[in-house]
């Protein structure tokens, strides 16, 4: 059921003295979630309007198809819809002449509107369709307002509440007098009330309080009246709820179950944890089908648990049941990840390992961003209580947006001075290094560690430990600027490594290069083509830079840009100081198939456009992911070509079709009409012609295949199909380069066809198309045929 309920999350930070017991339990409150107090405001939803039981009920009247219709009426509340369309029918057809047709007709209109589950449904056309032809039929029928009724609760109950308005407002004026008119009352008013409309609301309900003798709308108005005053006098407010729900228990648990949300939530907030966690399990155990507040109220069943003190195992039960219940919602993946931080610094280094793994995938799944970076923010305080050197990475990426939480003094100094920790462990007490008060930034991040390793660590034992680390922090933040497509600054990140102390001779290591290597084919891979052109010019005009942190692996990526920016002389020099034949995948086990293939196929599209065809085929053979496997068949068929095998480019074009997509297909047959011209083996252009029809190529596409199909029963002397295929190739791209070969040749079999003016008026229009080639030989063709 769709509700309007607005998250705020507030982070209290209390204020400690560094290196005190009191600043360490601190700290570990904060990474243990006892900081993040999570605001949960009222839970506002609709009301249930609920028309049927009323407007629809067993009749006594000993009328034409009674019992049946009883029988109808029971089988809708048990919502049995295709039993009741079939009854439905079977009553339609059976007691024709029934005063009761009236009411299964109206009845076949509302099993229709509530059956809908979502206000794009097909069903609401026939249901729609079906009311104009009911009301058509009975105009004057009391049962009019019902539907009216049931529209009205069906766009609240999707959300639409301007169009439930309007719904309620004619039924209404329309029927001022029907037994429903306190339910449209209350429609009009609960729709004012969620439009945010609340002295007309208001208005409205008071209304219903003094006109209105059914308890349910009165309890309903009087819990919407104590809501409205909530922002203004919360307290009083809420000891109106509760003494609606006091007197009135079984109505508000029925109809109005949020107001026990809400009582729980306002107990909670005044630390009544005891009474506030009956008031939510009493919510859960009432609640709707679609509850709209139900995680909030699981996750509170779990707060006050830790409030009341309770022991770690049962939080983690109760988050982990939040999470169970609901885990598509953004509080329950939050609980989630609460729950696998609550005892993260206890487990093992391989459990700490698939608890990150896990971590980083739930927090890419909530969408609230708030909520989202304090997920984040938790993990990268208790990775950093647990010496996580992986906390640095989450805290660059989280304080990129919320850098203000990052810039309270005692929670910079603790992760500045865990972050050394990390780096150096015991050697930063020996070292006792002085850090200064700072806001932690991104563009801070680097420095500390820059520094740190040139004054302290270089030349220690832990000059391997800080270099490894500053490796992975700088793989990290340079797949994070690939990702976002900022390569300009990502390889501005690898000239600073370049520049700095922690760069050595035989850097980077080959892991390293695999990665970088990776995010940049990625950049290449899922850029979209319109940047492809800029990405190029970056990476050519970086190249030097690039080639020491990619080796000859990725070498592949610097002959696309370069190709990309039609640069072939600057390919050829660049091949040349590369293998050709560099078993990239036996070197490199660590590459992902898909990106060996990426770079065997760019390696190879070099090799084609320098005109090493004997190298592009066998780089080609290095391609073996199924993204790249297709198009590198289309080449190697066009490097063969080249190479004027076309019997083996044939053979192997035509092995290849039968594992391929239609789209895959069409193209290595169109690769394979230039193999056919070359190989003069004209019997194979009817097999391609055939193949391309099968794969129901039309248009351009299927003209080319037209006219190879002409040309090669022209030179085979079948005039007849020659005709044929050269006319609807004409028919298809008049303006294909291949017009005026076609033209020609059907003037030649006309020709021999005797039909000596259709010869020549293919002839004429050749000539004037001044083509070098075919017009002088069009126009030899008419002399020979006019002379004497």
């Amino acid at each position: 059921m769709p509700f309007k309920l607005i998250t705020s999350l507030s982070c209290a930070l209390s204020v400690c003295v560094i290196g005190t017991t009191a600043f360490s339990a601190n700290i570990s409150e904060r990474a243990n979630f006892k900081v993040f107090e999570l605001k949960h405001p009222a839970c506002e939803s609709q009301s249930l309007i609920d028309t049927a039981k009323e407007g629809f009920t067993t009749i006594v009247n000993d009328l034409p198809g009674r019992s049946e219709y009883n029988e109808l009426v029971k089988t809708f509340h048990r919502q049995k819809w295709e039993k009741l369309d079939e009854d439905i029918e079977f009553f339609q057809n059976t007691f024709e002449t029934s005063p009761l047709r009236e009411a299964v007709a109206f009845l076949k209109v509302e099993s229709l509107f509530d059956r809908i589950d979502s206000p794009d449904s097909e069903i609401i056309k026939e249901a729609e369709k079906h009311l104009r032809a009911t009301v058509l039929l009975y105009p004057r029928s009391q049962l009019i307002p019902v539907i009216q009724a049931t529209m009205g609760a069906f766009w609240l109950r999707n959300g639409l509440y301007s169009k439930s308005l309007g719904t309620f407002i004619k039924a209404k004026q329309d029927y001022p007098f029907h037994n429903l008119n306190c339910m449209f009352q209350f429609g009009i008013s609960e729709n004012n009330f969620l439009l945010h409309e609340f002295e007309v609301a208001k208005k409205g309900f008071s209304s219903i309080l003094q006109k209105c003798n059914n308890p349910r709308f009165k309890v309903g108005a009087r819990l919407r009246l104590a809501e409205m005053q909530m922002e203004k006098n919360p307290k009083e407010s809420t000891l109106i709820i509760e003494s609606i729900y006091d007197q009135e228990s079984n109505i508000v648990t029925r109809f109005y179950q949020e107001a026990l949300y809400n009582i729980g939530e306002n107990k909670y907030q005044t630390k009544q944890f005891t009474s506030a966690r009956f008031f939510f399990n009493e919510y859960l155990k009432h609640k709707k089908r679609e509850p709209s507040c139900a995680v909030y109220a699981h996750r509170r069943i779990a707060d006050i648990s830790a409030k009341l003190k309770s022991p770690k195992s049962d939080l983690l039960s109760l988050y982990l049941e939040t999470y169970e219940q609901f885990p598509k919602t953004d509080m329950g993946i939050f609980s989630h990840i609460q729950a696998l931080l609550l005892d993260y610094p206890e487990k093992s280094q391989g459990e700490k390992i698939r608890r990150t793994r896990l971590i980083d995938e739930e927090l890419t799944l909530i969408g609230d961003p708030k909520l989202r970076y304090l997920g984040s923010l938790n993990k990268a305080l208790t990775f950093l209580e647990s010496g996580e050197t992986a906390a640095i990475g989450y805290l660059v990426r989280i304080g990129k947006d919320h850098s203000e939480d990052l810039k309270d003094p005692e929670i910079a100094e603790f992760v500045s001075l865990n972050i050394l920790k990390t780096l150096k462990k015991e050697a930063l007490e020996v070292l006792a290094v002085d850090l200064k008060k700072e806001s932690l930034k991104n563009e801070d991040l680097f420095p500390p560690i820059e520094d740190a390793y040139s004054l302290w660590i270089k030349g220690t034992k832990f000059q391997k430990e800080t270099k490894t680390f500053y490796t992975e922090l700088i793989t990290k933040r340079f797949k994070e600027l690939m990702e976002k497509e900022k390569f300009f600054i990502g390889f501005g990140l690898l000239e600073r490594w370049n520049k700095s102390d922690l760069w050595e001779a035989n850097d980077p290591d080959n892991k390293t290069k695999i990665a970088i290597g990776t995010e940049l084919s990625h950049l290449f891979l899922e850029t979209d083509k319109t940047k492809l052109n800029e990405i190029s010019k970056a990476v050519v005009k970086d190249s030097e830079l690039l080639t020491r942190f990619l080796g000859s692996d990725f070498n592949p990526l610097i002959l696309t840009a370069m190709a990309n920016l039609g640069n072939n002389l600057a390919v050829t020099d660049e091949l040349s100081k590369t293998k050709s034949n560099r078993e990239i995948a036996s070197i490199n086990p660590m590459l992902s198939s898909e990106v060996q293939s990426f770079l065997s196929y760019k390696r190879a599209e070099a090799q084609f456009l320098t005109k090493n065809f004997e190298d592009t085929n066998e780089t080609l053979k290095k391609v073996t992911d199924k993204k790249y496997k297709d198009q590198a068949v289309v080449l190697k068929i066009k490097s063969l070509n080249e190479l004027k095998k076309y019997s083996e480019a044939f053979k192997f074009g035509s092995s290849q079709i039968s594992r391929m997509n239609q789209e895959s297909k069409v193209r290595v047959l169109a690769s394979l009409i230039p193999t056919v011209n070359g190989s003069k083996i004209w019997s194979r252009a009817d097999f391609l012609l055939s193949e391309a029809k099968k794969q129901k190529v039309s248009g351009l596409e299927l003209a080319s295949f037209l006219y190879l199909a002409g040309k090669a029963s022209s030179e085979q002397q079948i005039c007849k199909k020659s005709i044929k295929y050269f006319s609807e190739a004409l028919a298809l791209d008049s303006n294909s380069t291949q017009r005026n070969e076609a033209q020609f040749r059907l003037g030649k079999c006309y020709q021999k066809q005797k039909k000596q003016e259709l010869a020549k008026q293919q002839w004429k229009e050749v000539i004037d198309s001044k083509d070098s080639f075919w017009a002088p030989m069009a126009k030899s063709e008419i002399n020979l045929m006019e002379e004497p």
